[in-house]
């Protein structure tokens, strides 16, 4: 890789930890991060268009390597933010495993679908994974845990409850997907709109 694409690619995993982490600082210097705060910081992450890029850019066995190492880090960084063990993938909570194992397949995704990515292509690819993930994670979240009653009922009071942050979510995939892309495309190959009847081939890989 060139040095452009090392200094991009560094700065991209420094930029979407410290974005997962924001909410827990905040916490540190109590400010209101509830539900209801002006100051809501959750879910506005740049981790599925992360995940898209990550697919984009590189070859199969590579293109989880950067979400996997964020959401690691990150847990890390959460515990010794908190001293809660129960606010990371190390409680061995099963839903923290649902929610790993979708980052990866949103990234393989990304790897199969936007080998010859547009801004469209990119668009929607962010759309569906945020839509997939909402049901997936609230449905794994309701079945797994004990806050909701397992019936249609209690699976419905989930889903709702999520609304204040797949709202967030979508917002957040709509802004920062396209924006790495560009990004990508502006900083480390030195044009200034995507290409997509080019297949990047020569980027597929490390």
């Amino acid at each position: 890789m060139t040095r452009n694409k090392i200094m991009f690619i560094s700065g991209l995993l420094l930029f979407g930890i410290l974005i997962r982490l924001i909410p827990y600082f905040m916490i540190l210097m109590n400010v209101d991060t509830s539900v209801h705060s002006t100051y809501l910081p959750w879910n506005l992450s740049p981790m599925t268009g992360i995940c898209l890029f990550s697919g984009a850019i590189f070859a199969a066995r590579y293109s989880t390597l950067m979400p996997i190492f964020i959401l690691l880090f990150c847990d890390v960084g959460i515990y010794f933010l908190t001293g809660k063990i129960e606010y990371t993938i190390f409680s061995n909570k099963p839903l923290f495993y649902v929610i790993y194992l979708f980052i990866v397949m949103i990234a393989l995704s990304g790897n199969q679908f936007l080998k010859r990515y547009s801004l469209l292509k990119i668009i929607g690819a962010g759309v569906a994974a945020e839509a997939a993930f909402f049901l997936v994670t609230n449905g794994a979240s309701w079945w797994l845990g004990d806050r909701y009653v397992h019936t249609f009922s209690g699976l419905m009071t989930c889903y709702v409850a999520g609304i204040p942050f797949v709202g967030r979510s979508f917002i957040s995939t709509l802004f920062y997907a396209p924006a790495i892309f560009y990004a990508y495309h502006y900083f480390c190959l030195g044009e200034t709109k995507l290409i997509p009847k080019i297949n990047r081939v020569e980027v597929n890989t490390l």
